[in-house]
């Protein structure tokens, strides 16, 4: 009931949002009117991207079959995580550092969102600002990415809840970190799936470290190394 209700609501939000950015650009519009449309806007855009959250974690339970994997360069992915990420204003002092061989076997839309979504948790709960760190580096059979705040941290009795579909960390202020806590989940579930696993180490008032660790092919053999049947080695 919720998939296909979360279905119909796409085609109204996506009206909503068509004609409000258009009234945005309108120049005759007023500019207390304007303010007012651009809040409608965004916050249809909000409704859409946790639908499309909801939808995606609904559609990673019942297909498990993964499509359009390659090899992807794990700099172009942190640079892209940076780029895009909506929630790290001017005082967040982002900092990558990437081992320049460091690749990652998966798909690449999907480890995109991991990586955003895990940024954009590390600015939202560093509200003051600070430095906020995006490493990676590369072993015979693994990557390991980690993404590290100087934010509020985590509580150590919630840390075992945040990847819990809903669940929101306690910050007092529900107001000013926003989502609905389908992030954490949604990665869980593609790092997963990529055959591999996150690491989560944080202390209140001091920061978290986010670290995904995923192996270079899917399925830990190399095709080079496969050897063909004796009777086709001559």
């Amino acid at each position: 009931l919720l998939s296909s209700m979360s279905h119909e609501m796409r085609t109204p939000l996506t009206a909503i949002s068509g004609f409000s950015e258009l009234l945005i650009d309108e120049e005759e519009i007023p500019e207390p009117h304007r303010h007012h449309i651009n809040i409608i806007y965004q916050e249809a855009e909000k409704l859409t991207e946790l639908i499309n959250r909801f939808l995606d974690v609904r559609r990673l339970k019942v297909d498990r079959a993964r499509i359009d994997y390659e090899s992807l360069p794990v700099s172009r992915l942190l640079e892209k995580a940076q780029v895009t990420s909506r929630d790290c204003k001017k005082f967040h002092a982002i900092k990558i550092e990437c081992q320049t061989d460091a690749h990652v076997y998966g798909n690449r839309k999907e480890l995109s969102q991991v990586i955003t979504q895990f940024l954009e948790n590390a600015c939202r709960y560093s509200p003051k600002g600070g430095n906020i760190s995006l490493t990676a580096r590369s072993t015979a059979l693994e990557t390991e990415i980690c993404v590290t705040d100087e934010g509020i941290g985590i509580p150590s009795h919630e840390l075992k809840s945040i990847f819990t579909p809903f669940h929101r960390l306690d910050t007092g202020d529900t107001r000013t970190t926003g989502g609905v806590g389908l992030g954490l989940c949604l990665a869980k579930e593609i790092i997963s799936l990529h055959g591999g696993r996150i690491e989560v180490k944080s202390s209140p008032g001091e920061g978290s470290a986010f670290t995904l660790l995923l192996p270079k092919i899917a399925d830990h053999t190399n095709p080079l190394d496969i050897q063909p049947p004796k009777d086709e080695q001559s």
